[in-house]
């Protein structure tokens, strides 16, 4: 039988059954009452008893006790670490069962919080199921009695779990954090002092890895007790091409090797500095790009617009292939890095540093939008300019399936939801990304609006496939 996760709480053990999968990745079962209990590591199907830790109103929250049954879809997770670390939430379901639960999540968030009804089919997937992530983030803890340093542990956020390996991430990604631990001496002395750090390790598809480290306190040129060795941390992994401190107050300073990190994505060679995002998987990132491609159709003579742009690729495959391309990202590392890129392809994007609220009335119109938001989604500012401002066909690509559906309310009724597409970027958790493809009729868009929808090309709707 399954063991899973205790607690110290004292309440009368309740045996349920296990019916789905909600948007964290916890078991859903029904109490007595009819209540919503919410349990971890838990499979449908499963019989267990649990002891409830947080009762509200509407739900309660359990720990999973022991199993009578298991459902058949549960299996043995890949990692020893698992029963206790929150990092993932799913590897003990089966490939077949973490994206049935995906396709859900989002087709409850788009009828539930959006208000849309639409068939979402099969998550696409591509790659490994584990040794995907090209870049993980870990907390390094200095205790009196030692360190730790790893992910959050399951159910308990304020606790550092001591993570040695981690299977999720690229191997090259895993040896330099084997190496890492193995060699930054006592007390982790090799890092910067404080209590606590941030250390994020990025690896490139030839197998060279980058370090950054957030918080503390470095000595100028890592001198005095305890104040960091870049050479110690240089010598304990192999293939480091560059090593980045970010103070309390988040100036940076490069300690070792290069100033940016060479990485390949797509058809492009990249000079990223360490504040430039990539999404995590490389394999899935492709085919959202060509399934986004393949949707679009051809792009010569439109205006493309790339919004949370990252470091702009998308931008210029559009630009090399005739487009008018205008990018928009905040962060200064993606831009110096896109427009770096841009000039070495010749590819003409127009790269704008900024929030995409401040310039986006700019912009428009357009005839094509890809929106990429963090998870917090899209602000009503850029959802109103949207939808007023002339854009005939919008790709929205999000990590959130809630605050997609939200946005969509936001974005009215202008719009029509010609077709979503979920992408499985993160095996092994509870997180999905989606391609929601909308289309505006003429009739719909206003004033003013891009040339498509005034009698220029139509071929930004005329693409086939899903988005990601």
């Amino acid at each position: 039988m399954a063991t899973g996760v205790r607690s110290g709480v004292t309440s009368r053990p309740v045996e349920l059954e296990i019916d789905s999968i909600a948007a964290g990745g916890d078991g859903v079962a029904r109490d007595e009452n009819g209540r919503v209990v919410f349990v971890p590591r838990t499979a449908p199907g499963d019989r267990v008893a649990v002891q409830v830790s947080e009762e509200k109103a509407s739900y309660a929250r359990a720990i999973p006790i022991s199993w009578s049954r298991n459902g058949p879809d549960r299996c043995e997770p890949g990692c020893a670490l698992y029963a206790g670390c929150g990092g993932c939430q799913l590897q003990h379901l089966t490939e077949a069962a973490q994206n049935q639960a995906r396709r859900r999540v989002v087709g409850d968030a788009l009828a539930r919080i959006g208000r849309r009804s639409v068939a979402v089919p099969e998550p696409v997937t591509a790659g490994p199921r584990f040794g995907y992530r090209n870049r993980i983030s870990l907390t390094v803890r200095r205790l009196a009695d030692g360190v730790v340093a790893g992910y959050r542990a399951l159910g308990e956020p304020d606790r550092v779990l001591d993570v040695p390996d981690c299977p999720l991430a690229e191997e090259a990604i895993r040896s330099a954090w084997r190496s890492l631990r193995k060699g930054w001496g006592t007390d982790a002395g090799a890092l910067p002092a404080g209590t606590e750090l941030r250390v994020t390790l990025r690896g490139s598809a030839a197998g060279r890895v980058a370090l950054e480290v957030s918080g503390g306190v470095h000595a100028p040129d890592g001198e005095g007790e305890g104040s960091g060795s870049p050479t110690a941390v240089a010598e304990a992994i192999p293939g480091l091409e560059s090593y980045h401190w970010t103070d309390a107050g988040g100036q940076r300073r490069r300690l070792f090797g290069t100033e940016a990190f060479q990485d390949c994505w797509g058809a492009f060679e990249l000079q990223l500095g360490p504040g430039a995002f990539l999404q995590v998987n490389r394999h899935v990132a492709d085919v959202m790009e060509a399934y986004l491609d393949d949707r679009i159709g051809p792009v010569e003579g439109l205006r493309m617009l790339d919004l949370y742009a990252g470091v702009g690729t998308r931008a210029m495959r559009w630009a090399l292939a005739g487009a008018e391309a205008i990018a928009c990202e905040v962060s200064p590392d993606a831009v110096a890095c896109g427009r770096q890129a841009a000039r070495l392809y010749g590819a003409p994007v127009r790269f704008l540093e900024d929030r995409v609220e401040q310039i986006l009335a700019a912009v428009l119109p357009a005839d094509v939008a890809v929106v990429n938001p963090p998870r917090a989604g899209l602000s009503r500012s850029v959802a109103s300019q949207l939808a007023a401002g002339g854009v005939r066909t919008l790709a929205y690509v999000s990590c959130d399936a809630a605050t997609l559906a939200r946005d969509l309310q936001r974005l009215g009724d202008g719009w029509r939801l010609a077709g979503v597409q979920p992408f499985d970027a993160f095996p092994q958790t509870a997180h999905v990304e989606t391609i929601a493809w909308l289309e505006r009729s003429a009739a719909r868009i206003p004033n003013g609006g891009s040339r498509a929808a005034n009698g220029g090309s139509s071929a930004a709707s005329g693409g086939s496939g899903e988005r990601a």
